[in-house]
């Protein structure tokens, strides 16, 4: 597999800049994949080094994709068959229960840190997020508030295909 290859390669170069975050992203496939445990065992470690280093513009991104995950997970969206289910018993029962909070928490986690960086951007796609997850648990006014303050920032830096997503996200919320 071609990410195996790529982490083999920075591990032997000593190239961490790129074989950490190909490590992070490996277990967003390894979870993918059906290695439930063993992907978000791989993430958290990963993680746990970028916090250690203070690592900020690389955590903005890890707790965005983090975010995003759990907030997929709390959507019931993802489908996985009997035996995925059965393999990953575990790992079910310890994170769906409370992915939505921990959705919240990994995207609030994005916005702090993107604020001490000046990443609008990166702050945007976060409130977007945060936004859309508000828009699942039915906070109507959280998931206003998040996606007006994310469409201003895509508006103001010409990110015209996220600006689409956060309006037609908030126009499906129907406020005027």
């Amino acid at each position: 597999e071609a990410i195996e290859q790529l982490i083999e390669f920075c591990d032997k170069q000593g190239f961490e800049a790129v074989g950490s975050p190909a490590k992070f992203y490996s277990g967003f496939i390894q979870i993918l994949k059906g290695e439930m445990t063993k992907g978000m065992k791989d993430i958290e470690k990963i993680l746990q080094r970028w916090i250690e280093i203070d690592r900020k513009p690389t955590l903005c991104m890890a707790y965005l994709s983090l975010g995003k995950l759990y907030a997929q997970i709390a959507s019931g969206n993802i489908s996985v068959s009997l035996k995925t289910m059965l393999k990953n018993f575990g790992f079910i029962i310890g994170n769906v229960p409370t992915a939505m909070k921990k959705a919240e928490k990994y995207l609030y986690r994005a916005i702090e840190h993107t604020n001490k960086i000046n990443a609008s951007g990166l702050k945007a796609q976060s409130l977007l997020a945060l936004g859309l997850l508000y828009q699942q648990k039915d906070n109507k006014e959280k998931a206003v508030n998040c996606l007006k303050e994310a469409i201003k920032i895509f508006n103001d830096h010409g990110n015209y295909v996220f600006l689409e997503k956060a309006q037609s996200a908030l126009e499906s919320l129907d406020v005027p």
